[in-house]
């Protein structure tokens, strides 16, 4: 999986530069899962503990407003990721990390 992420990444670059790819990869995967997981603990807060009547979109709504809160009204820029990954258990997501980086 790890070299065909890095395969799309050098077909969407203009100039590929072998001794930054692996180092540019890895900060960026870090930057997303950071985001993610931060994201992810504000859902499952919610979602334990759900309002009577609340439905999924309701949830995501809330979800994005109080992920804003705690990030200096940054808002949440890797849904179409998370959507992917939350899924998940921690140690998959743990062991697809160890195989990106």
């Amino acid at each position: 999986m790890r070299s065909r992420i890095l395969q799309v990444w050098r077909d969407h670059q203009d100039v590929y530069d072998a001794s930054r790819a692996t180092n540019c990869l890895q900060c960026r995967w870090a930057k997303i899962v950071s985001a993610i997981n931060k994201f992810h603990a504000v859902y499952e807060r919610l979602e334990r503990s759900p309002k009577s009547g609340t439905t999924p979109e309701d949830m995501m709504r809330e979800t994005r407003c109080m992920y804003e809160d705690l990030n200096n009204r940054s808002s949440f820029k890797y849904e179409h990721c998370w959507e992917l990954l939350h899924h998940f258990q921690v140690q998959e997501m743990n062991l697809l990390i160890d195989l990106l980086l």
